[in-house]
């Protein structure tokens, strides 16, 4: 009947008019697909074909956890050690300026003097880094400490601090 169709041949009874495609069923990488047959007929032999697809890699989706792919590099974790850093040069502010109010008690203004600009430079650094750190992800909480601990210990913002709240 498929052949007569294609002729031009009319079967006995059968209204002439285009030919209708119908709905088939592919087989893609070796497995059926089904596609309801249509109200209108069943398909014969002829109408159905295999199709042969490829999967290709778009990126456009996440890999699984089980995916690998060839050329990507594998992720390193962050390694927390600028936020340590910054957190050890935030104690080393403490430390310092501790040692300057001790000397200045002792009375040796000059050194006491020298260590709280040295303190101040310190909370300077230790703030700096450990922002840089917090933001970067590289040892986040010793960074933010770091940065609390740095402004703090600051000889010169404890001493305007001080003063606003002694009135």
């Amino acid at each position: 009947m498929a052949d007569d169709r294609e002729a031009g041949v009319e079967s006995a009874g059968a209204a002439p008019g285009p030919r209708v495609e119908t709905a088939v069923t592919p087989i893609i990488r070796a497995e059926p697909i089904h596609i309801p047959t249509p109200a209108w007929g069943a398909l014969s032999a002829s109408d159905t074909e295999v199709i042969e697809a490829e999967l290709v890699e778009t990126g456009a989706l996440p890999l699984s956890e089980g995916d690998t792919e060839g050329d990507a590099e594998p992720v390193l974790p962050r390694s927390p050690w600028l936020g340590w850093f910054a957190f050890l040069i935030a104690v080393g502010t403490v430390v310092v300026h501790g040692v300057a109010v001790a000397v200045d008690a002792g009375k040796d203004y000059e050194l006491s003097t020298v260590l709280a600009w040295v303190a101040i430079g310190l909370s300077i650094v230790a703030v700096v880094v450990g922002v840089v750190a917090a933001a970067f992800g590289r040892g986040r909480g010793p960074g933010i400490a770091a940065a609390i601990v740095g402004v703090l210990a600051n000889p010169w913002l404890l001493l305007h601090t001080l003063r606003l709240l002694g009135g």
